[in-house]
């Protein structure tokens, strides 16, 4: 399974917001925890999308953020790619102007027109962070998650908190460590 959170150079992010270096284990959690959250893979990869029509001149795709388009086919016909483009960003743009739709959400665009509810539209495409650009907030809920996993886990994991002779220790429970998580990979979420 490809992991970027092994990468040597998040690796050391993690160790840095964390103030620990987690296991590969704690990593692979996260990380497989963040892919569930925002609803795909975040790894850089080859992906083949079909997609019927909906009217209007963007195709919606699963992955993000588009780095680029290999092949459209539309309607089993292959497609000049050049007629296509990747708008990068927040947002996106067509003749109507420019529409927020969260970071890092890249869609191809067809300077041809819009597609009808009939038409049934193939595209395989690059998409996916590397170590390059993989999004600091991301870095961050992939510690809140470490955090609230060992948490969980420990013995202290079921105590909201205790008292030591004069000494108290509160943490915060499960549901608002989620919270937290959420806060930071709501804008990468699948549409």
């Amino acid at each position: 399974m490809a992991n970027l959170l092994l990468d040597p150079f998040i690796k050391l992010k993690v160790e840095e917001i964390c103030g620990e270096m987690p296991s590969d284990l704690w990593l692979d959690i996260a990380w497989e925890s963040l892919n569930k959250l925002v609803g795909y893979e975040l790894d850089f990869d080859s992906k083949t999308d079909i997609r019927s029509g909906n009217g209007k001149d963007i195709i919606y795709l699963t992955k993000r953020p588009v780095k680029e388009i290999t092949e459209i086919k539309i309607n089993n016909r292959d497609r000049v790619i050049s007629e296509f483009e990747i708008y990068e960003g927040i947002g996106i743009r067509n003749k109507l102007g420019c529409f927020d739709v969260g970071i890092g959400k890249c869609f191809p665009i067809s300077k041809m027109g819009s597609y009808t509810e009939t038409d049934c539209v193939e595209i395989t495409y690059n998409a996916g962070y590397d170590e390059t650009d993989f999004p600091n907030d991301l870095i961050f809920a992939a510690c809140f998650i470490i955090q609230a996993k060992k948490q969980s886990s420990s013995d202290a994991g079921t105590l909201k908190s205790y008292k030591i002779s004069d000494i108290s220790y509160t943490w915060k429970s499960q549901e608002e460590l989620n919270v937290s998580i959420e806060n930071y990979v709501r804008d990468y979420r699948a549409m």
